[in-house]
């Protein structure tokens, strides 16, 4: 059970439409394999676990204690898969509740919770990074996708330029972990001591901030609002493997490293012609032989 007393249940269909009309549930779709309604004065959201599927899997692994609520009996999951199926979530991008999923699992952690299914996570992973997600999030001010372009398009400006323009320390730390094409050099990123790899995210959500929100429209957010956009992308959707890891789990310590100076930086470089927009090229007509 949340805090704000929402409950999700996970269930098969045959289950889940016995479940609706037993408790005389109006409940509405969401999606293939989501329904939302009202139950016990709070929201209900239920799942489907579809015949072969991980959630399948999840439905046969993950039972514990039972409960009756309402004359409904239901399994409760135990703590360490809890943990598991919050672990899954940590990537999902564009997810509403990106820092609650944080901060449950730190608390599931602290309270002593393992992985209970390595495998199974990783394929869970995978299975929702390549869902495609059309709710977008509430940021801590507006939403996210309104305001944070989903990709690049066309820059304005050299990326190598921006991350010069702000980085940290005598050198943009990208120079120390990827080649002259922007491509990460193996090994180079684990030598990185956590310092380093806490500026190197900082820069990098300085540049994805400017480029997806700042520079197309500056007055929209704030520079501190742009950059936990960035850095929750940066989390998620915008990096992976052990860069994406690192991000996600010193979230915290780089917010705290990072300041809203990078904006006026961009800004004084581009009024004293420092940083120039590139032209853009005419294509060439090809001509008909």
């Amino acid at each position: 059970m949340r805090d704000g007393g929402d409950l999700d249940l996970l269930m098969s269909m045959p289950d889940l439409l016995d479940f609706v009309e037993k408790q005389d549930i109006d409940a509405s779709p969401v999606s293939k394999t989501k329904f939302s309604g009202t139950w016990c004065g709070g929201a209900v959201h239920m799942h489907v676990a579809r015949p072969f599927s991980l959630l399948q899997d999840l439905l046969e692994m993950a039972r514990g204690d039972i409960i009756s609520v309402m004359g409904q009996n239901l399994f409760l999951p135990t703590l360490d898969w809890l943990y598991t199926i919050k672990m899954s979530h940590r990537y999902q991008a564009y997810d509403p509740g990106f820092l609650k999923t944080m901060r449950d699992i730190r608390e599931m952690r602290y309270a002593g919770a393992q992985l209970a299914d390595y495998e199974w996570l990783m394929f869970r992973e995978h299975e929702l990074e390549t869902e495609v997600d059309a709710w977008g999030f509430e940021d801590i001010q507006v939403s996210r996708s309104s305001v944070f372009a989903q990709d690049r398009g066309r820059d304005p400006y050299d990326r190598g330029e921006l991350l010069e323009l702000v980085k940290i320390g005598a050198e943009a730390m990208s120079d120390f972990y990827t080649d002259d094409a922007g491509s990460v050099v193996h090994g180079a990123w684990e030598r990185l001591d956590k310092e380093a790899k806490v500026n190197a995210v900082v820069e990098e959500c300085y540049v994805l901030a400017l480029e997806r929100c700042l520079i197309r429209k500056p007055t929209c957010v704030s520079p501190d609002t742009a950059f936990l956009m960035a850095l929750e992308a940066m989390c998620t959707d915008e990096s992976d493997d052990d860069f994406r890891e690192f991000a996600w789990e010193n979230f915290h310590d780089i917010v705290k490293a990072s300041n809203s100076d990078y904006l006026s930086k961009f800004l004084k470089a581009v009024d004293a012609g420092t940083l120039v927009r590139p032209t853009a090229k005419t294509p060439e007509l090809e001509t008909q032989v």
